[in-house]
């Protein structure tokens, strides 16, 4: 199982500075994890969450066209990018 919170680190980190609100966002759902119990940690609640954002933040036109926006897809969806909680 990836680490949601390792994933989402290394998303943040590909956004540049300018896109504030789409970092923000990632930034909430980075915070909660931590006050969250690991049942939810270690279910597709945080992986819906991340979805969610990045769906209403980087189209598909982005996602072509943004080096940035396929790197921080190619991180969501690499299932061996990252360790295990």
């Amino acid at each position: 199982m990836r680490s949601v919170t390792e994933v989402t680190q290394k998303m943040i980190e590909q956004i540049p500075g300018e896109e504030e609100t789409l970092k923000n966002e990632l930034l909430k759902i980075f915070e909660s994890i931590q006050w969250s119990p690991q049942e939810q940690v270690k279910s597709t609640f945080y992986w819906n969450r991340l979805s969610g954002v990045l769906n209403k933040f980087i189209s598909v036109e982005d996602y072509n066209n943004k080096k940035w926006c396929k790197d921080v897809i190619t991180i969501f969806q690499e299932p061996t990018s990252v360790s295990e909680l």
